[in-house]
């Protein structure tokens, strides 16, 4: 089963989270940005070893939570996933 989930940063527990999922199926996470102001760099997870990671160019407004990314839009056209789960 392939399966695209969507997420805003790479936070440890995602990370954790994702790689355990990607066990078990064929797994794409979508990161709306590889960190934030808000967050401390040294925080945030690169131990991607179960999924495929890919990081989009979000746009954000100033003092927005979350992005547009439009980049998203060519992997939902393809059409080859089974699963699509949008998250936050």
């Amino acid at each position: 089963m392939r399966v695209l989930f969507t997420t805003n940063i790479p936070t440890p527990y995602r990370v954790d989270f994702f790689n355990e999922l990607g066990r078990s199926v064929d797994l794409t996470v979508t990161f709306e940005a590889a960190t934030t102001k808000t967050r401390d760099a040294d925080w945030l997870s690169k131990d991607i070893r179960n999924f495929q990671g890919i990081y989009l160019k979000g746009v954000r407004r100033p003092g927005a939570r979350y992005a547009l990314c439009p980049g998203i839009v060519p992997l939902l056209e393809k059409g080859s996933f089974d699963v699509i789960v949008l998250g936050a």
